[in-house]
């Protein structure tokens, strides 16, 4: 997701916010409901920064220019569309029925205040030009979708509905996502380990059957197992980071460098560099000028440019494999009956 479909300025907001203020008109036969935070929905495009807290965390997402990013994670872009699903939330959700107002009950709701370690609530913040527009903790959810909730300096916890989705749940409110390609789009995937000469690269291609092959399959080898081939091969389908930091100069060379190649001429290589005994990723696109890829490969330079990442231990290991392990030994045939020296 690129910051220019990030949360933006929170326009398209207003818009249905203004939709379900006339579905709940005066005159309904429905029971109205008082809203949690009755002048947020007239305020959500002034929204500037969100404070987002868990248990001796925060994470501060500010906007920054077309779209948000995240202060702690030195500015990377924040994920526009689970934004922009919790503030429309939290100017929809209405009071279904007020909860308990002791503290020592807080805990069976949720709504603990996040300086207790112990607490599993979110605590969620919108600001414009230093306003508090909503200050709440977000508490466990109900089965029906609605949530407990507790307004920052009220004691009395409430139920509402809507609910938050899977807010309280949720532990990266970044833009995850590196690339995404269409498997059936991969034709070409290649691996090797810098410096190791006796180590094969490995490398895997589409066959005109529409099945990956494993291509130099050393003599009397065999692949092992297709399902590992094809695994190693759509590790390029769906990309997403586990942490990203800026671009270091100083890093070490890792020794993984690969590459994939689509049919419209897109090239998406990586190298790798090891800090703290992380392995980092850096990513680079390529394209020639007239291939219809080009605009893709520019799009996903403009996103790279200056990061590094890590990947799930899972995909890791995915685009680790080596030769040895994509082959076995080549099964012997057996001696036709009856054959012999006699």
């Amino acid at each position: 997701m690129s910051r220019a479909r990030s949360i933006g300025a929170l326009a398209a907001l207003a818009v249905v916010v203004a939709a379900v203020a006339f579905l709940t008109r005066p005159g309904d036969p429905t029971p109205r409901r008082d809203l949690l935070f009755p002048d947020l929905a007239a305020r959500v495009n002034a929204i500037d920064t969100i404070r987002l807290g868990r248990a001796q965390r925060t994470l501060t997402i500010e906007r920054d220019g077309a779209g948000f990013s995240a202060v702690e994670e030195h500015g990377y872009p924040a994920d526009g569309g689970v934004l922009r699903s919790l503030v429309l939330a939290l100017s929809e959700a209405r009071i279904v029925e007020p909860k308990t107002s002791r503290a020592d009950l807080y805990h069976k709701l949720g709504v603990r205040d996040v300086s207790d370690p112990e607490s599993r609530a979110l605590a969620v913040r919108l600001l414009a030009d230093g306003e508090t527009l909503a200050n709440v903790l977000i508490g466990n959810p109900r089965d029906d979708g609605s949530h407990y909730a507790r307004v920052v300096g009220r004691p009395q916890s409430v139920l509402v509905s809507p609910g938050f989705g899977d807010a309280n749940r949720r532990s990266n409110w970044l833009d995850r996502e590196i690339v995404t390609l269409d498997r059936a789009a991969i034709r070409e995937v290649e691996v090797e380990r810098r410096g190791t000469g006796a180590t094969r690269a490995v490398r895997v291609r589409r066959g005109d059957d529409g099945r990956f092959e494993l291509q130099d399959v050393p003599p009397a080898k065999q692949v092992r197992y297709q399902y590992a081939v094809d695994d190693f091969a759509a590790a390029f389908a769906a990309l997403e980071f586990e942490r990203v930091r800026p671009a270091d100069a100083s890093l070490a060379e890792s020794a993984l460098v690969g590459r994939a190649r689509t049919g419209d001429g897109l090239v998406i290589e990586f190298e790798t560099f090891a800090h703290d005994d992380d392995t980092w990723f850096a990513f680079t696109a390529h394209a020639a000028e007239n291939d219809p890829a080009a605009e893709a490969a520019q799009r996903l330079n403009a996103r790279w440019d200056g990061w590094l990442y890590t990947l799930a231990p899972a995909l890791l290991e995915r685009l680790s494999k080596t030769m040895a392990d994509l082959v076995e030994d080549r099964t012997p045939r057996e001696a036709t009956p009856g054959s012999g020296d006699g």
